[in-house]
């Protein structure tokens, strides 16, 4: 089933719990005060699901 999944991906990894914490941590940043309305994905760049 992995390689089918890793199939449809770019990056052929999966996302890990600590790379979800650090997208959060960035967003409720300081750093990311002027970043609004956006949908930000943390797929592995996902182009379908089979």
């Amino acid at each position: 089933m992995e390689a089918i999944a890793f199939s449809y991906t770019s990056i052929k990894e999966y996302v890990t719990p600590p790379q979800l914490a650090d997208q959060i941590v960035f967003l409720a940043s300081p750093r990311c005060r002027t970043i609004s309305g956006q949908a930000i994905s943390i797929c592995g760049d996902t182009q379908m699901l089979a």
